[in-house]
């Protein structure tokens, strides 16, 4: 009776599992599309506000003193926010003149890793972003009289988008094995910069502290 039960019960774990992840990519969808909404209506706020001051300059030689800032709006929203779609759809930059040559599962295992130190990057300066954040909303921009944090708004939202795209392909993408593997080794090396950085008994000027970073993660 246990030996027919145990398989059923196996199979509708993984239907479970499998349905739950189908969910989270569902609703990781949902968020990146939302994310390419507000892109391209940045996108053509961007392109507007231009136009706009161009053609106001060329026909009654006066300016809108409000386009500066909101195009700083724009471009930060299209910078971040699109970063981080285009980080999911893997459309970013990437260099592979040496990775290239390498075989398939050490190819492998260097993706992980570099994903993985996305994510600790991004996590990271998602929670610097906050200060950032508190700082800026004590202020207001001059022309349009909204909140300066604004204008930081785009890069915390950014970074969490990047954190959370980089946690999907650690866990929906790449293969556990590896992952298990890369994840921990990544985290010991962001440990060890950071101990480095704070450690007072060492002083080291910008080009050491730079060396020994560039020898830590290559």
């Amino acid at each position: 009776m246990s030996s027919e039960s145990h398989p059923a019960a196996i199979a509708g774990s993984s239907k479970v599992d499998h349905r739950g992840a189908a969910l989270v990519r569902s609703a990781l969808n949902a968020i990146d599309w939302i994310a390419r909404g507000i892109v391209v209506a940045a996108l053509i706020g961007e392109i507007s506000v231009v136009l706009t001051d161009i053609t106001i300059r060329s026909l009654f030689t006066l300016s809108l003193l409000w386009s500066d800032e909101a195009s700083k709006l724009c471009l930060v929203t299209l910078a971040f926010i699109g970063g981080a779609v285009s980080y999911r759809a893997r459309h970013h930059t990437a260099i592979q003149f040496v990775t290239r040559f390498l075989p398939n599962g050490l190819r492998a295992a260097i993706a992980v890793a570099v994903d993985a130190l996305i994510l600790f990057v991004a996590l990271t300066t998602l929670i610097v972003s906050f200060d950032l954040l508190a700082v800026a909303a004590t202020s207001l921009m001059p022309m349009l009289q909204i909140n300066a944090a604004w204008a930081v708004v785009p890069f915390t939202i950014g970074m969490a988008l990047i954190a959370l795209f980089a946690l999907e392909r650690l866990v929906f993408v790449h293969p556990r094995a590896a992952v298990l593997v890369a994840v921990p080794i990544v985290a010991m090396l962001v440990a060890i910069v950071a101990a480095v950085g704070n450690w007072q008994l060492v002083a080291l000027d910008n080009g050491a502290a730079l060396g020994v970073m560039l020898i830590l993660f290559f």
